[in-house]
Protein backbone atom coordinates (compact mmCIF):
# COMPACT_ATOMS: atom_id res chain seq x y z
CA UNK A 1 0.00 0.00 0.00
CA UNK A 2 2.91 2.33 0.71
CA UNK A 3 4.27 1.77 -2.79
CA UNK A 4 0.78 2.21 -4.25
CA UNK A 5 0.38 5.56 -2.51
CA UNK A 6 3.73 6.69 -3.90
CA UNK A 7 2.72 5.51 -7.35
CA UNK A 8 -0.36 7.69 -7.25
CA UNK A 9 1.77 10.76 -6.58
CA UNK A 10 2.75 10.37 -10.25
CA UNK A 11 -0.94 10.14 -11.20
CA UNK A 12 -1.99 13.24 -9.26
CA UNK A 13 -0.81 15.78 -11.90
CA UNK A 14 -3.40 14.18 -14.19
CA UNK A 15 -6.13 13.89 -11.58
CA UNK A 16 -8.70 15.74 -13.70
CA UNK A 17 -8.40 13.21 -16.55
CA UNK A 18 -8.22 10.38 -14.02
CA UNK A 19 -11.40 11.65 -12.29
CA UNK A 20 -13.18 11.90 -15.64
CA UNK A 21 -12.08 8.35 -16.42
CA UNK A 22 -13.51 7.20 -13.10
CA UNK A 23 -16.74 9.13 -13.78
CA UNK A 24 -17.24 7.43 -17.14
CA UNK A 25 -16.30 4.12 -15.54
CA UNK A 26 -19.01 4.68 -12.97
CA UNK A 27 -21.43 5.67 -15.74
CA UNK A 28 -21.00 2.54 -17.81
CA UNK A 29 -20.88 0.28 -14.72
CA UNK A 30 -24.13 1.76 -13.41
CA UNK A 31 -25.71 1.44 -16.85
CA UNK A 32 -24.62 -2.20 -17.06
CA UNK A 33 -25.75 -2.95 -13.51
CA UNK A 34 -29.19 -1.38 -14.05
CA UNK A 35 -30.06 -3.60 -17.02
CA UNK A 36 -30.97 -6.75 -15.00
CA UNK A 37 -33.07 -4.55 -12.74
CA UNK A 38 -34.94 -3.11 -15.75
CA UNK A 39 -35.43 -6.54 -17.31
CA UNK A 40 -36.66 -7.81 -13.93
CA UNK A 41 -39.26 -5.02 -13.83
CA UNK A 42 -40.49 -6.07 -17.26
CA UNK A 43 -40.79 -9.72 -16.23
CA UNK A 44 -42.57 -8.79 -12.99
CA UNK A 45 -45.04 -6.68 -14.99
CA UNK A 46 -45.69 -9.54 -17.43
CA UNK A 47 -46.08 -11.98 -14.54
CA UNK A 48 -48.67 -9.72 -12.91
CA UNK A 49 -50.66 -9.18 -16.14
CA UNK A 50 -50.71 -12.91 -16.95
CA UNK A 51 -51.74 -13.74 -13.37
CA UNK A 52 -54.54 -11.13 -13.47
CA UNK A 53 -55.62 -12.22 -16.95
CA UNK A 54 -55.29 -8.75 -18.45
CA UNK A 55 -53.46 -7.55 -21.55
CA UNK A 56 -49.86 -6.52 -21.77
CA UNK A 57 -49.10 -2.91 -20.88
CA UNK A 58 -47.39 -1.97 -24.14
CA UNK A 59 -46.72 1.60 -23.05
CA UNK A 60 -44.82 0.28 -20.04
CA UNK A 61 -42.94 -2.20 -22.25
CA UNK A 62 -42.06 0.65 -24.64
CA UNK A 63 -40.65 2.61 -21.69
CA UNK A 64 -38.61 -0.44 -20.63
CA UNK A 65 -37.17 -0.85 -24.15
CA UNK A 66 -36.17 2.84 -24.31
CA UNK A 67 -34.48 2.50 -20.92
CA UNK A 68 -32.53 -0.57 -22.11
CA UNK A 69 -31.39 1.16 -25.31
CA UNK A 70 -30.35 4.27 -23.34
CA UNK A 71 -28.39 2.30 -20.75
CA UNK A 72 -26.69 0.30 -23.54
CA UNK A 73 -25.57 3.54 -25.20
CA UNK A 74 -24.26 4.93 -21.90
CA UNK A 75 -22.52 1.58 -21.36
CA UNK A 76 -20.69 1.68 -24.71
CA UNK A 77 -19.81 5.41 -24.70
CA UNK A 78 -18.77 5.41 -21.04
CA UNK A 79 -16.47 2.39 -21.45
CA UNK A 80 -14.80 3.92 -24.54
CA UNK A 81 -14.14 7.28 -22.86
CA UNK A 82 -13.02 5.68 -19.60
CA UNK A 83 -10.44 3.52 -21.42
CA UNK A 84 -9.25 6.40 -23.60
CA UNK A 85 -8.70 8.78 -20.68
CA UNK A 86 -7.08 6.13 -18.49
CA UNK A 87 -4.64 5.16 -21.25
CA UNK A 88 -3.62 8.82 -21.49
CA UNK A 89 -3.18 9.08 -17.70
CA UNK A 90 -1.18 5.84 -17.40
CA UNK A 91 1.20 6.63 -20.26
CA UNK A 92 1.73 10.19 -19.03
CA UNK A 93 2.44 8.87 -15.51
CA UNK A 94 4.88 6.26 -16.85
CA UNK A 95 6.62 9.00 -18.84
CA UNK A 96 7.06 10.98 -15.61
CA UNK A 97 8.34 7.89 -13.77
CA UNK A 98 10.92 7.15 -16.46
CA UNK A 99 11.98 10.80 -16.47
CA UNK A 100 12.27 10.78 -12.66
CA UNK A 101 14.35 7.58 -12.72
CA UNK A 102 16.65 9.06 -15.36
CA UNK A 103 17.07 12.25 -13.31
CA UNK A 104 17.72 10.11 -10.23
CA UNK A 105 20.44 8.14 -12.01
CA UNK A 106 22.20 11.39 -12.86
CA UNK A 107 22.20 12.34 -9.17
CA UNK A 108 23.55 9.04 -7.86
CA UNK A 109 27.21 8.77 -6.89
CA UNK A 110 29.55 6.66 -8.97
CA UNK A 111 29.95 4.37 -5.95
CA UNK A 112 26.28 3.36 -6.20
CA UNK A 113 26.55 2.48 -9.90
CA UNK A 114 29.79 0.59 -9.24
CA UNK A 115 28.09 -1.48 -6.52
CA UNK A 116 25.15 -2.55 -8.70
CA UNK A 117 24.91 -5.03 -11.54
CA UNK A 118 24.30 -3.20 -14.82
CA UNK A 119 21.68 -5.72 -15.95
CA UNK A 120 19.76 -5.39 -12.69
CA UNK A 121 19.74 -1.60 -13.00
CA UNK A 122 18.58 -1.95 -16.59
CA UNK A 123 15.74 -4.21 -15.46
CA UNK A 124 14.58 -1.69 -12.86
CA UNK A 125 14.59 1.11 -15.43
CA UNK A 126 12.89 -0.77 -18.28
CA UNK A 127 11.20 -4.08 -17.41
CA UNK A 128 9.93 -3.09 -13.97
CA UNK A 129 8.42 0.14 -15.30
CA UNK A 130 6.74 -1.81 -18.13
CA UNK A 131 5.30 -4.34 -15.65
CA UNK A 132 3.76 -1.50 -13.61
CA UNK A 133 2.49 0.20 -16.77
CA UNK A 134 0.81 -2.98 -18.00
CA UNK A 135 -0.77 -3.62 -14.60
CA UNK A 136 -2.19 -0.10 -14.48
CA UNK A 137 -3.39 -0.20 -18.07
CA UNK A 138 -4.97 -3.64 -17.90
CA UNK A 139 -6.12 -3.76 -14.32
CA UNK A 140 -7.14 -0.30 -13.11
CA UNK A 141 -10.44 0.00 -14.98
CA UNK A 142 -11.20 -3.66 -14.49
CA UNK A 143 -10.67 -3.42 -10.75
CA UNK A 144 -12.56 -0.13 -10.41
CA UNK A 145 -15.31 -1.35 -12.73
CA UNK A 146 -15.52 -4.62 -10.85
CA UNK A 147 -15.68 -2.83 -7.52
CA UNK A 148 -18.45 -0.53 -8.73
CA UNK A 149 -20.29 -3.50 -10.27
CA UNK A 150 -20.12 -5.18 -6.89
CA UNK A 151 -21.50 -2.14 -5.09
CA UNK A 152 -24.31 -1.50 -7.60
CA UNK A 153 -25.23 -5.19 -7.72
CA UNK A 154 -25.53 -5.33 -3.93
CA UNK A 155 -27.62 -2.11 -3.89
CA UNK A 156 -30.04 -3.47 -6.50
CA UNK A 157 -30.21 -6.81 -4.68
CA UNK A 158 -31.18 -5.03 -1.46
CA UNK A 159 -33.86 -3.10 -3.35
CA UNK A 160 -35.35 -6.33 -4.74
CA UNK A 161 -34.86 -8.80 -1.85
CA UNK A 162 -33.08 -7.58 1.32
CA UNK A 163 -32.92 -10.92 3.13
CA UNK A 164 -31.36 -12.78 0.23
CA UNK A 165 -29.00 -9.85 -0.36
CA UNK A 166 -27.72 -10.29 3.22
CA UNK A 167 -27.03 -13.96 2.53
CA UNK A 168 -25.24 -13.05 -0.70
CA UNK A 169 -23.02 -10.60 1.22
CA UNK A 170 -21.56 -13.44 3.31
CA UNK A 171 -19.58 -14.56 0.28
CA UNK A 172 -17.38 -11.47 0.28
CA UNK A 173 -15.65 -11.72 3.72
CA UNK A 174 -15.18 -15.44 3.09
CA UNK A 175 -13.51 -14.82 -0.25
CA UNK A 176 -11.49 -11.90 1.17
CA UNK A 177 -9.82 -14.00 3.88
CA UNK A 178 -9.05 -16.80 1.40
CA UNK A 179 -7.65 -14.24 -1.07
CA UNK A 180 -5.50 -12.58 1.59
CA UNK A 181 -4.09 -15.93 2.71
CA UNK A 182 -2.90 -16.82 -0.80
CA UNK A 183 -1.57 -13.32 -1.47
CA UNK A 184 0.60 -13.48 1.65
CA UNK A 185 1.96 -16.82 0.48
CA UNK A 186 2.66 -15.80 -3.12
CA UNK A 187 3.86 -12.17 -2.81
CA UNK A 188 7.36 -13.02 -1.46
CA UNK A 189 7.69 -15.49 -4.33
CA UNK A 190 6.89 -12.76 -6.87
CA UNK A 191 9.48 -10.50 -5.20
CA UNK A 192 12.08 -13.26 -5.60
CA UNK A 193 10.98 -13.81 -9.21
CA UNK A 194 11.57 -10.15 -10.17
CA UNK A 195 14.96 -10.18 -8.44
CA UNK A 196 15.89 -13.36 -10.31
CA UNK A 197 14.88 -11.74 -13.60
CA UNK A 198 17.18 -8.84 -12.71
CA UNK A 199 20.00 -11.33 -12.11
CA UNK A 200 19.31 -12.97 -15.47
CA UNK A 201 19.45 -9.64 -17.30
CA UNK A 202 22.67 -8.80 -15.49
CA UNK A 203 24.19 -12.14 -16.43
CA UNK A 204 23.13 -11.78 -20.07
CA UNK A 205 24.41 -8.20 -20.34
CA UNK A 206 27.75 -9.10 -18.80
CA UNK A 207 28.47 -12.27 -20.73
CA UNK A 208 27.26 -11.28 -24.16
CA UNK A 209 29.17 -8.02 -23.93
CA UNK A 210 32.21 -10.28 -23.68
CA UNK A 211 30.91 -12.80 -26.22
CA UNK A 212 34.17 -12.89 -28.20
CA UNK A 213 36.15 -13.65 -25.03
CA UNK A 214 33.79 -16.52 -24.21
CA UNK A 215 34.31 -17.92 -27.71
CA UNK A 216 38.04 -17.33 -27.57
CA UNK A 217 38.58 -19.39 -24.42
CA UNK A 218 35.96 -22.00 -25.22
CA UNK A 219 33.92 -21.20 -22.12
CA UNK A 220 30.51 -21.70 -23.75
CA UNK A 221 29.75 -24.76 -21.62
CA UNK A 222 30.76 -23.00 -18.41
CA UNK A 223 28.58 -19.99 -19.28
CA UNK A 224 25.69 -22.32 -20.14
CA UNK A 225 26.00 -24.01 -16.76
CA UNK A 226 25.87 -20.66 -14.93
CA UNK A 227 22.91 -19.63 -17.07
CA UNK A 228 21.17 -22.90 -16.21
CA UNK A 229 21.49 -22.18 -12.49
CA UNK A 230 19.84 -18.75 -12.83
CA UNK A 231 17.23 -20.07 -15.28
CA UNK A 232 16.41 -22.95 -12.89
CA UNK A 233 15.91 -20.44 -10.09
CA UNK A 234 13.53 -18.43 -12.29
CA UNK A 235 11.71 -21.60 -13.34
CA UNK A 236 11.23 -22.82 -9.77
CA UNK A 237 10.29 -19.42 -8.35
CA UNK A 238 8.05 -18.68 -11.34
CA UNK A 239 6.27 -22.01 -10.96
CA UNK A 240 5.71 -21.61 -7.23
CA UNK A 241 4.54 -18.00 -7.48
CA UNK A 242 2.24 -18.48 -10.45
CA UNK A 243 0.85 -21.81 -9.25
CA UNK A 244 0.12 -20.40 -5.79
CA UNK A 245 -1.56 -17.35 -7.32
CA UNK A 246 -3.45 -19.48 -9.86
CA UNK A 247 -5.12 -21.44 -7.04
CA UNK A 248 -6.99 -18.30 -6.01
CA UNK A 249 -9.38 -18.24 -8.97
CA UNK A 250 -10.74 -21.84 -8.80
CA UNK A 251 -10.98 -21.81 -5.00
CA UNK A 252 -12.89 -18.51 -4.94
CA UNK A 253 -15.12 -19.68 -7.79
CA UNK A 254 -15.89 -22.90 -5.88
CA UNK A 255 -16.76 -20.96 -2.72
CA UNK A 256 -18.94 -18.58 -4.73
CA UNK A 257 -20.74 -21.46 -6.46
CA UNK A 258 -21.59 -23.08 -3.13
CA UNK A 259 -23.14 -19.83 -1.92
CA UNK A 260 -25.06 -19.39 -5.17
CA UNK A 261 -26.51 -22.89 -5.12
CA UNK A 262 -27.74 -22.40 -1.56
CA UNK A 263 -29.19 -19.00 -2.46
CA UNK A 264 -30.96 -20.29 -5.58
CA UNK A 265 -32.54 -23.12 -3.58
CA UNK A 266 -33.85 -20.72 -0.95
CA UNK A 267 -35.23 -18.27 -3.52
CA UNK A 268 -36.75 -21.10 -5.55
CA UNK A 269 -38.63 -22.29 -2.48
CA UNK A 270 -40.20 -18.83 -2.00
CA UNK A 271 -41.24 -18.75 -5.67
CA UNK A 272 -42.95 -22.14 -5.31
CA UNK A 273 -44.16 -22.11 -1.70
CA UNK A 274 -44.52 -18.43 -0.77
CA UNK A 275 -42.83 -16.57 2.11
CA UNK A 276 -39.89 -18.23 3.86
CA UNK A 277 -40.83 -19.01 7.49
CA UNK A 278 -38.28 -20.14 10.07
CA UNK A 279 -39.47 -21.03 13.66
CA UNK A 280 -42.76 -19.35 12.97
CA UNK A 281 -41.10 -16.11 11.85
CA UNK A 282 -41.38 -14.85 8.29
CA UNK A 283 -37.80 -14.03 7.35
CA UNK A 284 -38.33 -13.42 3.63
CA UNK A 285 -41.28 -12.48 1.51
CA UNK A 286 -42.20 -14.49 -1.53
CA UNK A 287 -40.48 -13.43 -4.74
CA UNK A 288 -41.79 -13.62 -8.28
CA UNK A 289 -40.06 -14.78 -11.43
CA UNK A 290 -38.89 -11.25 -12.31
CA UNK A 291 -37.14 -10.82 -8.94
CA UNK A 292 -35.59 -14.28 -9.20
CA UNK A 293 -34.34 -13.56 -12.72
CA UNK A 294 -32.80 -10.19 -11.82
CA UNK A 295 -31.35 -11.61 -8.61
CA UNK A 296 -29.69 -14.45 -10.53
CA UNK A 297 -28.12 -11.95 -12.92
CA UNK A 298 -26.88 -9.78 -10.07
CA UNK A 299 -25.37 -12.75 -8.34
CA UNK A 300 -23.48 -13.60 -11.52
CA UNK A 301 -22.51 -9.96 -11.93
CA UNK A 302 -21.17 -9.84 -8.37
CA UNK A 303 -19.22 -13.06 -8.99
CA UNK A 304 -17.42 -11.34 -11.88
CA UNK A 305 -15.38 -8.99 -9.64
CA UNK A 306 -14.30 -11.93 -7.50
CA UNK A 307 -13.01 -13.74 -10.58
CA UNK A 308 -11.40 -10.53 -11.88
CA UNK A 309 -9.51 -10.02 -8.62
CA UNK A 310 -8.33 -13.61 -8.76
CA UNK A 311 -7.30 -13.48 -12.44
CA UNK A 312 -5.41 -10.20 -11.98
CA UNK A 313 -3.63 -11.48 -8.90
CA UNK A 314 -0.49 -12.51 -10.83
CA UNK A 315 -0.35 -9.20 -12.70
CA UNK A 316 -0.71 -7.06 -9.60
CA UNK A 317 1.71 -9.09 -7.50
CA UNK A 318 4.36 -8.83 -10.20
CA UNK A 319 3.63 -5.08 -10.37
CA UNK A 320 3.94 -4.80 -6.58
CA UNK A 321 7.37 -6.48 -6.72
CA UNK A 322 8.43 -4.16 -9.56
CA UNK A 323 7.19 -1.10 -7.68
CA UNK A 324 9.29 -2.08 -4.69
CA UNK A 325 12.40 -2.40 -6.87
CA UNK A 326 11.70 0.91 -8.63
CA UNK A 327 11.30 2.81 -5.39
CA UNK A 328 14.43 1.19 -3.94
CA UNK A 329 16.29 2.86 -6.81
CA UNK A 330 14.47 6.19 -6.32
CA UNK A 331 15.23 6.06 -2.56
CA UNK A 332 18.96 5.47 -3.05
CA UNK A 333 21.12 8.08 -1.36
CA UNK A 334 22.09 10.84 -3.76
CA UNK A 335 25.29 12.80 -4.00
CA UNK A 336 25.27 15.63 -1.51
CA UNK A 337 23.82 18.60 -3.40
CA UNK A 338 26.12 21.62 -3.33
CA UNK A 339 25.16 24.86 -5.00
CA UNK A 340 27.55 26.46 -7.45
CA UNK A 341 30.06 28.65 -5.63
CA UNK A 342 29.63 31.96 -7.42
CA UNK A 343 32.45 33.55 -5.39
CA UNK A 344 35.01 31.56 -7.38
CA UNK A 345 35.77 32.61 -10.94
CA UNK A 346 36.49 29.31 -12.66
CA UNK A 347 37.93 31.12 -15.68
CA UNK A 348 40.85 32.29 -13.53
CA UNK A 349 41.74 28.82 -12.25
CA UNK A 350 45.39 28.11 -13.12
CA UNK A 351 45.55 24.43 -12.21
CA UNK A 352 47.69 24.36 -9.03
CA UNK A 353 46.63 21.13 -7.31
CA UNK A 354 47.45 19.89 -3.82
CA UNK A 355 46.67 16.55 -2.20
CA UNK A 356 46.85 17.45 1.49
CA UNK A 357 47.41 14.35 3.62
CA UNK A 358 44.42 12.59 2.14
CA UNK A 359 43.13 9.19 3.20
CA UNK A 360 40.53 7.10 1.44
CA UNK A 361 38.82 3.73 1.53
CA UNK A 362 35.72 2.32 -0.13
CA UNK A 363 34.64 1.48 3.43
CA UNK A 364 35.66 3.60 6.40
CA UNK A 365 37.08 0.66 8.34
CA UNK A 366 39.36 -0.41 5.47
CA UNK A 367 41.45 2.51 4.21
CA UNK A 368 43.31 1.94 0.94
CA UNK A 369 45.19 5.26 0.98
CA UNK A 370 46.81 6.96 3.93
CA UNK A 371 48.55 10.33 4.17
CA UNK A 372 48.92 11.08 0.43
CA UNK A 373 50.65 14.45 0.19
CA UNK A 374 51.52 15.92 -3.24
CA UNK A 375 51.79 19.43 -4.70
CA UNK A 376 51.36 19.97 -8.43
CA UNK A 377 52.15 23.31 -10.04
CA UNK A 378 50.10 24.86 -12.81
CA UNK A 379 51.16 23.60 -16.24
CA UNK A 380 53.01 20.58 -14.87
CA UNK A 381 52.69 17.16 -16.48
CA UNK A 382 52.27 14.54 -13.77
CA UNK A 383 52.65 10.83 -14.52
CA UNK A 384 51.21 8.25 -12.16
CA UNK A 385 52.80 4.81 -12.43
CA UNK A 386 52.84 1.59 -10.49
CA UNK A 387 51.74 -2.04 -10.64
CA UNK A 388 48.13 -3.04 -11.19
CA UNK A 389 46.04 -2.31 -8.10
CA UNK A 390 48.48 0.26 -6.77
CA UNK A 391 45.78 2.96 -6.60
CA UNK A 392 46.55 4.99 -9.73
CA UNK A 393 42.99 5.20 -11.03
CA UNK A 394 41.65 5.66 -7.50
CA UNK A 395 43.82 8.76 -7.10
CA UNK A 396 42.35 10.21 -10.31
CA UNK A 397 38.82 9.27 -9.20
CA UNK A 398 39.35 11.29 -6.04
CA UNK A 399 40.61 14.24 -8.06
CA UNK A 400 37.53 14.04 -10.30
CA UNK A 401 35.32 13.59 -7.21
CA UNK A 402 33.84 10.34 -8.39
CA UNK A 403 34.56 9.52 -4.75
CA UNK A 404 35.26 11.91 -1.88
CA UNK A 405 38.22 11.56 0.46
CA UNK A 406 37.71 10.23 3.99
CA UNK A 407 40.35 12.53 5.45
CA UNK A 408 42.49 15.46 4.37
CA UNK A 409 41.61 17.63 1.40
CA UNK A 410 42.23 18.20 -2.30
CA UNK A 411 42.60 21.82 -3.36
CA UNK A 412 42.73 23.54 -6.74
CA UNK A 413 44.38 26.97 -6.59
CA UNK A 414 43.82 26.87 -2.83
CA UNK A 415 40.09 26.11 -3.05
CA UNK A 416 38.93 22.89 -1.43
CA UNK A 417 37.13 20.95 -4.16
CA UNK A 418 34.31 20.30 -1.67
CA UNK A 419 33.56 24.03 -1.77
CA UNK A 420 32.61 23.59 -5.42
CA UNK A 421 29.66 21.72 -6.78
CA UNK A 422 30.68 18.55 -8.58
CA UNK A 423 29.51 20.11 -11.84
CA UNK A 424 31.82 23.07 -11.25
CA UNK A 425 34.86 21.01 -10.28
CA UNK A 426 34.42 18.57 -13.18
CA UNK A 427 34.05 21.42 -15.65
CA UNK A 428 37.75 22.14 -15.05
CA UNK A 429 38.78 18.72 -16.38
CA UNK A 430 39.04 16.98 -19.71
CA UNK A 431 39.40 13.24 -19.29
CA UNK A 432 40.22 10.39 -21.67
CA UNK A 433 39.47 6.92 -20.32
CA UNK A 434 41.23 3.67 -21.08
CA UNK A 435 38.07 2.26 -22.70
CA UNK A 436 36.75 4.83 -25.20
CA UNK A 437 32.99 5.38 -25.02
CA UNK A 438 31.11 6.67 -28.06
CA UNK A 439 27.38 6.68 -28.63
CA UNK A 440 24.98 6.26 -31.54
CA UNK A 441 25.18 9.61 -33.30
CA UNK A 442 27.46 11.50 -35.69
CA UNK A 443 31.19 11.98 -35.17
CA UNK A 444 30.52 15.71 -34.84
CA UNK A 445 28.07 15.21 -31.95
CA UNK A 446 30.31 12.64 -30.27
CA UNK A 447 33.10 15.21 -30.08
CA UNK A 448 30.70 18.02 -29.15
CA UNK A 449 29.58 15.92 -26.16
CA UNK A 450 32.58 17.39 -24.30
CA UNK A 451 31.10 20.89 -24.69
CA UNK A 452 27.56 21.14 -26.01
CA UNK A 453 28.04 24.85 -26.71
CA UNK A 454 30.98 24.26 -29.04
CA UNK A 455 30.62 25.47 -32.63
CA UNK A 456 31.33 23.23 -35.60
CA UNK A 457 34.62 25.04 -36.12
CA UNK A 458 35.69 24.46 -32.50
CA UNK A 459 34.89 20.77 -32.93
CA UNK A 460 37.04 20.64 -36.04
CA UNK A 461 39.91 22.44 -34.27
CA UNK A 462 39.75 19.92 -31.42
CA UNK A 463 39.87 17.08 -33.96
CA UNK A 464 42.93 18.62 -35.56
CA UNK A 465 44.72 18.86 -32.19
CA UNK A 466 43.90 15.19 -31.60
CA UNK A 467 45.31 14.27 -35.03
CA UNK A 468 41.99 12.71 -36.04
CA UNK A 469 40.79 15.36 -38.52
CA UNK A 470 42.37 13.66 -41.54
CA UNK A 471 40.78 10.32 -40.67
CA UNK A 472 37.34 11.90 -40.19
CA UNK A 473 37.63 13.54 -43.61
CA UNK A 474 38.03 10.07 -45.17
CA UNK A 475 34.71 8.84 -43.70
CA UNK A 476 31.70 8.64 -46.07
CA UNK A 477 29.93 11.69 -44.61
CA UNK A 478 32.96 13.29 -42.93
CA UNK A 479 31.93 14.72 -39.55
CA UNK A 480 28.28 13.76 -40.14
CA UNK A 481 29.11 10.05 -40.36
CA UNK A 482 26.95 8.22 -37.82
CA UNK A 483 28.74 5.74 -35.58
CA UNK A 484 26.76 2.54 -35.12
CA UNK A 485 25.65 1.31 -31.71
CA UNK A 486 28.86 -0.62 -31.06
CA UNK A 487 31.03 1.99 -32.85
CA UNK A 488 32.38 -0.94 -34.86
CA UNK A 489 32.62 1.12 -38.05
CA UNK A 490 35.79 2.75 -36.64
CA UNK A 491 38.85 1.09 -35.14
CA UNK A 492 39.76 1.05 -31.45
CA UNK A 493 42.58 3.55 -31.97
CA UNK A 494 40.35 5.87 -33.97
CA UNK A 495 37.74 5.74 -31.22
CA UNK A 496 40.42 6.77 -28.76
CA UNK A 497 41.46 9.71 -30.92
CA UNK A 498 37.84 10.89 -31.14
CA UNK A 499 37.49 10.75 -27.35
CA UNK A 500 40.69 12.79 -27.03
CA UNK A 501 39.17 15.40 -29.34
CA UNK A 502 36.08 15.35 -27.09
CA UNK A 503 38.25 16.05 -24.05
CA UNK A 504 39.91 18.99 -25.78
CA UNK A 505 36.81 20.67 -27.20
CA UNK A 506 35.84 22.00 -23.77
CA UNK A 507 39.21 23.79 -23.43
CA UNK A 508 39.81 22.36 -19.95
CA UNK A 509 42.34 23.76 -17.49
CA UNK A 510 43.34 20.24 -16.41
CA UNK A 511 43.72 17.18 -18.65
CA UNK A 512 43.67 13.56 -17.47
CA UNK A 513 44.75 10.61 -19.62
CA UNK A 514 43.85 7.32 -17.95
CA UNK A 515 46.00 4.88 -19.93
CA UNK A 516 44.72 6.62 -23.07
CA UNK A 517 47.35 5.08 -25.32
CA UNK A 518 47.01 1.49 -24.10
CA UNK A 519 44.60 0.53 -26.90
CA UNK A 520 46.55 1.93 -29.85
CA UNK A 521 49.56 0.90 -31.88
CA UNK A 522 52.93 2.62 -31.73
CA UNK A 523 52.26 4.89 -34.73
CA UNK A 524 48.97 6.12 -33.29
CA UNK A 525 50.58 6.46 -29.88
CA UNK A 526 53.16 8.85 -31.35
CA UNK A 527 50.38 10.85 -33.01
CA UNK A 528 48.53 11.06 -29.71
CA UNK A 529 51.63 12.08 -27.82
CA UNK A 530 52.37 14.86 -30.29
CA UNK A 531 48.78 16.06 -30.21
CA UNK A 532 48.60 15.98 -26.44
CA UNK A 533 51.95 17.71 -26.06
CA UNK A 534 50.54 20.61 -28.04
CA UNK A 535 47.15 20.49 -26.32
CA UNK A 536 48.65 20.41 -22.81
CA UNK A 537 50.74 23.51 -23.20
CA UNK A 538 49.93 25.76 -20.27
CA UNK A 539 47.61 23.15 -18.74
CA UNK A 540 48.09 20.87 -15.76
CA UNK A 541 47.94 17.28 -16.94
CA UNK A 542 47.85 13.84 -15.33
CA UNK A 543 48.89 10.74 -17.22
CA UNK A 544 48.40 7.16 -16.08
CA UNK A 545 50.64 5.01 -18.24
CA UNK A 546 52.04 1.49 -18.24
CA UNK A 547 54.66 2.28 -20.86
CA UNK A 548 57.22 4.15 -18.81
CA UNK A 549 59.13 5.18 -21.92
CA UNK A 550 56.25 7.54 -22.79
CA UNK A 551 56.53 9.61 -19.62
CA UNK A 552 60.25 10.42 -19.50
CA UNK A 553 59.57 14.11 -20.02
CA UNK A 554 56.96 14.39 -17.23
CA UNK A 555 57.66 17.16 -14.71
CA UNK A 556 56.63 14.91 -11.84
CA UNK A 557 56.31 11.13 -11.65
CA UNK A 558 54.36 9.58 -8.78
CA UNK A 559 55.22 5.95 -8.11
CA UNK A 560 52.37 4.19 -6.29
CA UNK A 561 52.21 0.84 -4.58
CA UNK A 562 49.40 -0.55 -2.39
CA UNK A 563 47.67 2.81 -2.18
CA UNK A 564 50.70 4.82 -1.15
CA UNK A 565 53.08 7.10 -3.04
CA UNK A 566 56.40 5.39 -2.45
CA UNK A 567 58.50 7.67 -4.70
CA UNK A 568 58.11 10.98 -6.49
CA UNK A 569 60.37 13.07 -8.70
CA UNK A 570 61.29 13.38 -12.36
CA UNK A 571 62.67 10.57 -14.53
CA UNK A 572 66.37 11.20 -13.82
CA UNK A 573 65.84 11.70 -10.09
CA UNK A 574 63.90 8.45 -9.73
CA UNK A 575 66.45 6.46 -11.71
CA UNK A 576 69.19 7.90 -9.52
CA UNK A 577 67.37 6.76 -6.39
CA UNK A 578 67.56 3.17 -7.56
CA UNK A 579 64.18 2.33 -6.07
CA UNK A 580 60.94 0.88 -7.33
CA UNK A 581 60.74 3.14 -10.40
CA UNK A 582 64.15 2.02 -11.60
CA UNK A 583 63.15 -1.63 -11.11
CA UNK A 584 59.93 -1.13 -13.11
CA UNK A 585 61.70 0.85 -15.82
CA UNK A 586 64.56 -1.62 -16.25
CA UNK A 587 62.17 -4.57 -16.32
CA UNK A 588 60.08 -2.90 -19.02
CA UNK A 589 63.14 -1.76 -20.95
CA UNK A 590 64.45 -5.34 -20.96
CA UNK A 591 61.11 -6.60 -22.24
CA UNK A 592 61.12 -4.03 -25.03
CA UNK A 593 64.71 -4.94 -25.96
CA UNK A 594 63.79 -8.62 -26.12
CA UNK A 595 60.76 -7.78 -28.24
Amino acid sequence: MKSLKRLFTFVMPYRLRFSLSMFFSMLYTLSRASQPFIIGLALSSLNMTFSAGVGVDFEYMKFIIILLITTSLFDAIGEYLANYLLADVVQSSMFDIRKTINQKLNKLPVSYIDSKHQGDLLTRITTDVDVVSNALQQGTLKIIGSGLTLVFSVIFMFIRAPFFALIALLIFPTCFFVYRYFIRKSQPLFNNLQNSLGDLNGFTTEHYTGYEVIQLYGQEEHVNEKFQVIAEEIKDTGFKSNFTASLISPILSHIANLFYIALFLLMGLTVLNGPLVIAGITVAKAVDVGILQSFIQYIWQSSGPIKDFAQLSNTFQAAAASLKRMFELLDAEEEEPIQDNNKIDLNNIKGNISFNHISFGYSEDNLLMKDIDVDVKSGDTVAVVGPTGAGKTTLINLLMRFYDVNGGSITIDGYDVKELSKAQSRSLFGMVLQDPWLYYTSVMENIRFGNLNATDQEVIEAAKMANVHHFIRTLPQNYETVLNEESSNVSQGQKQLITIARALVGNPQIVILDEATSSVDTRLELLIQKAMAKAMEGRTSFIIAHRLSTIKDADLILVMNQGSIVEQGNHEQLLAKGGMYKTLYNAQFSEEEEA
